[in-house]
């Protein structure tokens, strides 16, 4: 079959790639040229760019998903995947995120980040009121941003 001269999609075939058996030549409108496999421009889904096509297709959507996460974050002015993470950080030795023993004085800090700020919540004796002020200030500066962000998602029907 001579495929030589066809456009397929964005590639035009324009010769046989003598250094390859089975290959060919062709020439993509974003102006590379690459070398394809016969097979790969005659099956019933043919190659359709030189790789161009992909790239423009996932800065779209990569795009379109970032804008959607941007103005949520810019709307409430924090990042909710480090709000919403559930998991504690390798480094933690406590076992409870916002929290830590000084080895100086011997007693836990609890803490919060919130709006790009740390919030002291105190130094306790024992790490279980250290826990409990964390999650007293979860509830107090999360919970409320946690459910805007999912009023606004139902409301736009946005997927992050």
């Amino acid at each position: 079959m001579n495929i030589i001269g066809m456009n397929i999609d964005r590639l035009k075939v324009m010769e046989e790639d003598h250094n390859k058996p089975g290959y060919f030549i062709c020439q993509c409108q974003c102006g590379n040229t690459v070398s394809i496999k016969a097979y790969s421009l005659t099956k019933r889904n043919p190659t359709r760019s030189c790789g161009c096509l992909r790239t423009e297709t996932a800065r779209m959507i990569g795009v379109n998903n970032l804008n959607k996460a941007h103005e949520l974050n810019r709307k409430y002015n924090t990042k909710f995947q480090v709000i919403e993470c559930s998991h504690n950080h390798k480094n933690n030795t406590s076992g409870h995120t916002g929290v830590h023993l000084n080895p100086v004085t011997h007693k836990y800090i609890a803490y919060i980040n919130i709006h790009g700020k740390r919030i002291n919540l105190g130094n306790y004796k024992k790490l279980d009121d250290a826990i409990a002020a964390r999650q007293e200030a979860e509830d107090k500066y999360f919970a409320p941003l946690i459910a805007a962000k999912n009023e606004m998602r139902a409301q736009k029907g946005v997927i992050i």
